[in-house]
């Protein structure tokens, strides 16, 4: 309920209300670079709104990738930038609803997975790692 709240806060503050809800975070063959040919936009509204998604991370897991992938620009973003991040609130709305519920039961097995890749961030070189839990 305070999530759905806080989204429908995002929505008003950064005049989205009239946006068309999207299926997806981020369009799959979507690439972010910072030497993007777009014009600048302002750095604060950018970072306000990265701000508020990256509150909303905590329990929208479908929304972290994407959202950490637009944070990295935060210093100089560009319109192809903004895009992104306002595709991202565009899901946001129309999953408004969806969250992650876990019953009570004896018979959850937990297990985990990590990885790195030390070649694969073309943006800043830096050494990337995911990781992943399944409970069931």
């Amino acid at each position: 309920m305070f999530k759905s709240k806080y989204t429908n806060e995002l929505l008003k503050k950064f005049n989205l209300m009239d946006y068309k809800p999207m299926a997806t975070p981020m369009h799959p063959n979507c690439n972010l670079d910072s030497n993007d040919s777009s014009g600048m936009v302002d750095s604060k509204v950018y970072g306000g709104m990265v701000d508020f998604l990256l509150y909303l991370t905590a329990s929208r897991s479908d929304t972290l990738f994407s959202v950490c992938l637009c944070a990295r620009f935060r210093s100089y973003p560009r319109e192809s930038h903004f895009t992104v991040l306002k595709r991202i609130v565009k899901h946001l709305k129309g999953s408004n609803n969806l969250c992650l519920l876990y019953k009570k039961s004896s018979e959850y097995k937990l297990g985990g997975f990590c990885d790195a890749d030390y070649d694969i961030d073309r943006v800043e070189r830096k050494i990337t790692s995911g990781c992943c839990q399944f409970i069931g």
